[in-house]
């Protein structure tokens, strides 16, 4: 498996407001957001991480959970069926 820190900047928390992003996700590749393992790595790190995943990911409730954890806001980055699962 690739091992790759896509964190590479250090942000001082897992969730963040009006802070700037620093979120190398967003500019990773589409074969990178589309990544399970490397998505899950970074939610880990950075609930709101999950705005730059594949919708896929975006969709899979382990990884939505993971990213919550992390940060409650990152609830607006999955998809519209996770968000209104009760």
């Amino acid at each position: 498996a690739m091992r790759w820190n896509l964190h590479a900047r250090n942000c001082g928390g897992g969730c963040h407001g009006s802070s700037p992003r620093g979120d190398a996700l967003e500019y990773a590749y589409e074969e990178l957001r589309s990544d399970k393992e490397v998505v899950t790595e970074e939610v880990r790190k950075r609930g709101d991480a999950l705005e730059f995943a594949c919708e896929e990911l975006r969709s899979d409730k382990e990884g939505v959970m993971e990213a919550l954890r992390q940060c409650g806001r990152a609830v607006r980055f999955a998809c519209e069926e996770l968000r209104s699962d009760k």
